[in-house]
């Protein structure tokens, strides 16, 4: 009997001894740092390998510069989901930004929908506000999407983001 019932306390102390160890890990996947190679997430595959490696190299370089941490989300259809609640979603999911900063941007694309938007955290708004997003949206990527030339579009909104945050480093995280 005392073997029973010490092997009843044996299974349950380990029990809950992987219930906690799998909590912890858990924790530390939702708190993660998004990385570099989760910042392209072309699921409408609107780009080449190549094409995504371009516009990899322009956040890549960035996010090693001065911390910013930009990404592309691109999706066939938005099957009902608005726009914005996509991207700010991804955005949470991925752990997009520094915390510290709230410094991340995400351009979300949906080709099905012909919908885009440019979300930007809070820590950006003065370097990129809505005007700069709406300008960026109307005259560098859409020009480009109605040629069917996703990539050329996206790298120049990436390339116009990155040069923006460049000339006004002293503004990052400033809210």
């Amino acid at each position: 009997m005392k073997n029973v019932k010490r092997r009843i306390r044996d299974s349950v102390t380990l029990t809950f001894g992987i219930l906690i160890i799998s909590t912890s890990c858990l924790r530390r996947v939702e708190n993660r740092i998004p990385l570099l190679q989760d910042r392209i997430m072309d699921r409408a595959d609107l780009l080449s390998e190549n094409q995504e490696d371009s516009i990899f190299s322009l956040i890549k370089e960035l996010d090693v510069s001065l911390g910013p941490q930009i990404a592309v989300l691109t999706v066939d259809s938005l099957n009902g989901e608005d726009i914005e609640t996509l991207a700010w979603r991804t955005a949470d999911e991925i752990g997009l930004g520094r915390t510290t900063f709230r410094d991340g941007i995400l351009i979300c694309v949906s080709k099905r929908d012909q919908s885009i938007r440019i979300s930007i955290d809070k820590g950006l708004k003065r370097i990129v506000g809505d005007d700069s997003a709406k300008f960026i949206n109307t005259k560098i990527i859409i020009p480009e999407f109605r040629d069917d030339n996703y990539f050329l579009g996206l790298y120049k909104g990436v390339s116009h983001l990155k040069k923006s945050i460049e000339r006004e480093p002293e503004l990052i995280g400033k809210m």
